[in-house]
């Protein structure tokens, strides 16, 4: 992805809704140069610096170029992070749990529990993920 500020980010889509225009995108450090340097290969979901969930227009315009694929990709190990909802009234976190097959559906809400996966927030396709992949991506 090309980021606002000048660079080029690593990003997977990992989820995508098949009726929706809708991914969830995990973006990985460090900033590069050029596309062209982009690679793959030992990149887990674990190491990423930011997931979003986006429109898909970017990449149907093609200003997002796809570069290439993660080597023996198994979505099964991509989980669809929980979104950070806010505190309740009496100081809890509560997280919402996207629906798998339609990522723009919420099929629950509730407290957040130790060793949960969340995110922060939820951006749609009026957003601008450009800027916000960038603030998480320090230039090198």
């Amino acid at each position: 992805m090309p980021l606002v500020d000048g660079g080029f980010v690593r990003g997977v889509v990992a989820h995508k809704g098949p009726r929706k225009p809708c991914m969830l995108a995990y973006y990985f450090a460090p900033r590069l140069e050029s596309p062209s340097l982009c690679t793959f290969e030992g990149i887990r979901p674990t190491m990423f610096a930011c997931a979003i969930r986006c429109g898909v227009r970017a990449l149907q315009d093609e200003r997002w170029p796809i570069v290439g694929k993660v080597p023996s990709f198994n979505r099964d190990e991509w989980p669809v992070p929980l979104i950070d909802m806010g505190v309740s009234h009496n100081g809890q976190q509560i997280v919402g749990v996207l629906d798998k097959e339609d990522l723009l559906r919420f099929v629950d809400e509730r407290v957040a529990r130790k060793g949960d996966w969340i995110i922060d927030g939820v951006l749609d396709d009026s957003a601008s993920p450009e800027w916000s992949v960038a603030k998480y991506i320090t230039k090198q």
